[in-house]
């Protein structure tokens, strides 16, 4: 624990008084042996004290920090008086290690002393509002949360309790409490992403039944206008049974979120699986778009094909409609040796980081926050906000993590990484249970999706 060199903590000491005597005002051996003692035990208490105090604080795994004032607080006057006292007297005076290692600094040293302003910025208006409450909440503040960055560029979410000593009406410092609760506040996010999803599943298997109803009637009627096939009707028979076979594709991808089922996944080859998904999207999209695909021919990974495919397709769609004017997609992937993803289930051959990258339009931090949300959509009149959450779903089916970063006017990058597999395992290792044949004709499909 580190203090400040403008005032160390004061040395406790008994109050003193008057020095005992014999009633002539002289003062007994006696008398005086048993004061010096008494101050003795007095003071060894008070170092014992002061040591427990200093131990405590020193190995807290919690941050812990005192704010101590040149001149004490009157705490009757206005609030935003009390607030400039605080501003201008307020300092650092103390933090210990583990503070220290929260905010990545090397030492305490280089905090400790500072000002009230570098703890709570005059530019931050929010952090000023922070002093305000703390002084209308009778100098307490409780649970309150922030996102900091680390000097690595890493997002952080503390909690902090604040607690203002006060004494007959003046306070002169206040201890701060700090906790680090990034990982909880993942799995949180991580918790209610869960539940989202598991209503979207029960509203899109109850649609897809339905929906699988009318489709069966569909496919009744194309089958009894074929037998009574004519050259006039051909073309429309086939646009509609190209329709239908799309119409039972979105239904079983709406039976997918709601299946509890797990999908067979093997170890395959990725670059054959991306590219593709690539010469299918090309047809489709602005020759001003190019793609790049930057994969060896030697990663392999641990997935479903068609869910794989499925996730690429989307993640590669999105980023096209992103440059309405032209732009290029990248997508890479690489075998990683480096930090494992939080939530991700490593498997023994490692991992794999798979990225797409586009130069488009780029998001807005609320609509980053809100990506992954089941019918949440940036289109208005088209798209049902479902895409994306179903890539979220099939990645974390696949034991693999989902991450985007995108800056307005900069572009989007969506990450996943996925257990990593060799060529030696594709032949022969499979995981999770059948869910199905999902390569079988729009037919076949039908009979598996109106009997759910």
């Amino acid at each position: 624990m580190t203090t400040s060199p403008e005032r160390e903590p004061a040395a406790l000491a008994p109050d003193s008084g008057e020095t005992p005597d014999d009633g002539n005002g002289d003062l007994s051996l006696d008398q005086l042996a048993q004061d010096i003692s008494e101050r003795k035990r007095i003071q060894a208490e008070l170092e014992i004290v002061a040591e427990r105090y200093r131990l405590f604080v020193e190995h807290s795994t919690e941050g812990i920090a005192r704010i101590e004032l040149r001149e004490p607080l009157d705490t009757s006057l206005e609030i935003e008086e009390q607030v400039a006292h605080l501003y201008e007297h307020g300092f650092l005076a103390e933090a210990n290690d583990a503070l220290v290692k929260m905010y990545g600094l090397p030492s305490a040293d280089l905090i400790v002393g500072v000002g009230f302003d570098v703890v709570f910025p005059l530019d931050d208006p929010g952090a000023q509002d922070d002093v305000r409450n703390f002084i209308r909440n009778g100098y307490v503040t409780r649970n309150k949360r922030s996102d900091n960055l680390n000097p690595e560029g890493e997002r952080k979410t503390f909690e902090w309790d604040v607690t203002g000593i006060v004494r007959d009406g003046f306070s002169s410092e206040a201890w701060f409490r700090i906790r680090d609760i990034t990982e909880q506040q993942r799995l949180e996010e991580e918790l209610e992403q869960a539940r989202r999803m598991d209503a979207v599943g029960v509203l899109a298997a109850g649609l897809a039944h339905d929906f699988n109803n009318l489709l069966t009637v569909i496919s009744l009627n194309l089958g009894a206008a074929e037998d009574a096939e004519s050259d006039a009707a051909a073309p429309f028979l086939e646009t509609a049974k190209h329709a239908l076979d799309n119409a039972a594709e979105l239904a079983q991808q709406m039976l997918s979120i709601g299946s509890r089922t797990e999908a067979i996944r093997h170890a395959i080859q990725l670059r054959p699986q991306v590219d593709d998904v690539v010469e299918l999207l090309r047809r489709s999209i602005s020759p001003d778009i190019a793609i790049a695909v930057e994969i060896a021919d030697s990663v392999h990974v641990v997935a479903a094909p068609v869910q794989l495919q499925h996730v690429i397709l989307n993640l590669l769609s999105n980023a096209s409609e992103a440059m309405p004017e032209g732009g290029q997609i990248t997508i890479r992937a690489s075998l990683d040796s480096g930090a494992v993803p939080r939530g991700l289930d490593l498997r023994e051959k490692g991992y794999v980081t798979i990225e797409v990258q586009d130069n488009g339009l780029g998001m807005a931090p609320e609509t980053v926050a809100r990506v992954f949300e089941p019918y949440f959509t940036t289109r208005r009149g088209s798209g049902h906000g479902l895409g994306l959450a179903v890539v979220y779903g099939i990645v974390q089916e696949h034991h693999g993590t989902i991450t985007v970063a995108s800056e307005p006017g900069a572009g989007t990058s969506f990450t996943i990484s996925l257990p990593a597999s060799s060529a030696e395992d594709a032949a022969s290792t499979q995981w999770g249970q059948p869910t199905g044949d999902r390569t079988t004709d729009s037919a076949t499909r039908f009979m598996e999706a109106v009997a759910v």
